[in-house]
């Protein structure tokens, strides 16, 4: 097979365990982090591939192994999840010394076949160019027709309400607005969740917030499972059903949240109010979209919820 094919099956076999992650997921991932995924998946392969010709002088069987090594590396993660609890005769083989020696194993086995044993090496390369364009093409047509269908995956009128006159009233009355700071500790369960399912007792760090004015809810009870469906509704201060008719039960798409999130109903009157907008994150999510993103401000400088000011934290502030 010629070398511009052997390029082309390259290129398609890095490429598919990315692209078919994104589209698996394309309402959670942004695609500029897919993208960076992407180019160093294609850079590694090609410079492992290039380095392989050097040593060989055979493309075909260079291709091969490199191809085997792509797939082993992009599988560990995958085989590693679905054998981490498991034993075999009491012992735990779910563990990474196990598994990287099995993969280094089969590496070695594969090389060993490619360059030993394997013969027409033309005709399986051109068994795999087809296979890998199909692979390709089935995540890309999905991301394709995910693009299409996004423009009219807009929350309707309902979730986007106009400011009322008690808001203007409100702006007119209140001439120094304070600082709201929203802290999302997301993920954290509550305080007989920690104890029941991680043996953990927090009672001491809640007790703590009381003393210091805090209002503590030792009953509280999340309306949803997921970080964007309860934002979006918290945001909005109503249930999903009732901010569109596209948020029904079996409808996965979640395009429509983040637009609620992005553009809520709480930052609308905080806007119209004179506030401002500071997100300050791990990292970036998706969904966000303050006036300013500020990484998180590391915990040693923060000491029981002190800070120096609103300039140097998180928080929604007036102009």
């Amino acid at each position: 097979m010629r070398k511009p094919f052997n390029i082309l099956t390259l290129v398609c076999v890095a490429l598919f365990p990315v692209l078919s992650l994104y589209s698996n997921n394309i309402d959670q991932i942004e695609f500029g982090t897919t993208l960076r995924v992407l180019i160093f998946a294609l850079v590694a392969s090609l410079i492992v591939f290039g380095l392989l010709v050097l040593i060989t002088r055979d493309n075909h069987r260079s291709l091969i192994v490199t191809i085997a090594l792509i797939l082993l590396f992009f599988s560990y993660g995958h085989v590693y999840g679905m054998i981490k609890n498991s034993t075999l005769l009491g012992v735990s083989i779910g563990r990474h010394r196990f598994l990287v020696l099995l993969w280094l194993f089969l590496f070695l086995l594969v090389s060993w076949l490619t360059f030993s044993k394997l013969k027409n090496l033309d005709r399986v390369l051109r068994t795999i160019l087809p296979i890998s364009i199909v692979l390709v093409f089935i995540p890309l047509s999905n991301i394709l027709w995910f693009g299409i269908s996004e423009n009219a995956a807009r929350p309707s009128g309902r979730s986007i309400n106009t400011l009322n006159e008690k808001v203007q009233k409100l702006n007119q009355q209140i001439s120094s607005l304070p600082d709201i700071y929203y802290i999302i500790l997301d993920g954290y369960p509550r305080q007989d969740t920690l104890k029941e399912v991680f043996n953990f007792n927090s009672d001491p760090f809640l007790i703590e917030l009381e003393e210091l004015g805090f209002y503590v809810a030792r009953c509280s009870q999340s309306n949803y499972a997921q970080t964007e469906l309860s934002l979006a509704s918290v945001l909005n201060m109503a249930y999903l059903e009732d901010l569109g008719d596209e948020f029904e039960p079996n409808n996965r798409n979640r395009l429509p949240l983040r637009e609620l999130i992005k553009q809520s109903k709480t930052r609308q009157l905080l806007t119209e109010l004179g506030y401002s907008t500071i997100a300050c994150v791990f990292r970036t999510i998706p969904s966000t979209d303050s006036d300013e993103i500020r990484p998180l401000i590391p915990a040693q400088t923060v000491h029981r919820f002190r800070c120096k000011s609103s300039t140097d934290s998180g928080a929604c502030r007036p102009l």
